[in-house]
């Protein structure tokens, strides 16, 4: 079973209170760099590479699984809070292996 990483929290953040795993002040703006800090030292923990120890990898990770899921383009562009389409079109990338199912699944509606 994982167990959470013991941190050293940056000043002015705290646990919301005895026996739970809730981050306070966390929402707050100027606790930004904290976010980033308790992200990253998770995300090395998990083995994630360095590159990949920022919190905006979630999105990325949202966008391509709801790629994966067929949600429609209009819907993951406001979960994004992108204000252009093509700001969102490049998460649309396909494998050769979802090319070949798209391709079997039309040829397969055909006959």
């Amino acid at each position: 079973m994982l167990r959470p990483a013991r941190l050293a929290l940056p000043p002015g953040v705290a646990f919301c209170g005895a026996g739970t795993n809730r981050l306070c002040a966390l929402q707050n703006p100027a606790y930004r760099p904290a976010r980033q800090f308790i992200f990253s030292a998770c995300a090395k923990t998990a083995g994630l590479p360095p590159e990949k120890r920022h919190p905006h990898v979630l999105k990325h990770s949202l966008a391509s699984h709801l790629v994966a899921g067929n949600v429609n383009l209009a819907f993951i562009r406001q979960a994004l809070g992108h204000r252009s389409i093509n700001s969102t079109i490049p998460y649309f990338g396909t494998s050769d292996g979802q090319a070949a199912e798209a391709v079997q699944a039309a040829l397969m509606r055909l006959y």
